[in-house]
């Protein structure tokens, strides 16, 4: 049965986050492979075919949304992609998460990350392409 899991790719730079996003995907059945910036996730896309992916908006090498996101919806139009960040106010998540929607991803989710609502979004956007 491990054979059918869904395979995610988690893009995020912070450790913690890193460690806290595989763990609860991984309690669910959702393998995961991570990349810690844009560069790699592009490697890992052009090398597993994932089911969906999780990025967080600010990495070392670009913006997940503005070079990531829209990258995979050329590429990888049928991949859901769900953004993490730690925005600031409301205001301001409720403006990112616009932009994340109008750059073609999936679903937002802030951080810090409430587990039963990743675990959520991430099952949806699983569930999307079937």
């Amino acid at each position: 049965m491990m054979n059918n899991c869904p395979l995610c790719l988690l893009v995020e730079n912070e450790a913690d986050v890193l460690t806290l996003s595989v763990l609860t995907l991984e309690s669910v059945d959702i393998k995961c492979l991570t990349a810690s910036d844009i560069q790699t996730a592009k490697q890992l896309l052009q090398s597993h075919t994932f089911d969906v992916c999780l990025a967080d908006v600010i990495l070392p090498d670009g913006n997940g949304i503005s070079e990531l996101t829209r990258y995979i919806k050329i590429h990888y139009p049928n991949l859901p992609v769900v953004i993490f960040s730690a925005s600031g106010d409301f205001g301001e998540q409720v403006q990112l998460k616009a932009e994340v929607l109008a750059a073609g991803a999936y679903g937002f989710i802030a951080k810090p990350v409430n587990i039963n609502e990743l675990r959520a979004l991430i099952k949806n956007a699983l569930h999307k392409e079937n």
